[in-house]
């Protein structure tokens, strides 16, 4: 089992036109600390859509 602290970081950008669309960029450093403690980032791209 492994143990991490987040802390993510973002950005988003919502349309105008279409209104309903959302882009968005994330970017998260991890600190594991079970069984051994590293640092690692984790990151995401994305695309929402609300309807």
């Amino acid at each position: 089992m492994l143990t991490r602290v987040r802390g993510p970081v973002g950005l988003d950008l919502t349309f105008a036109r279409p209104n309903f669309l959302e882009v968005f960029f994330e970017l998260a450093p991890a600190l594991y600390v079970v069984p051994v403690a590293f640092l690692s980032f984790e990151g995401a791209l994305g695309v929402r859509g609300y309807f």
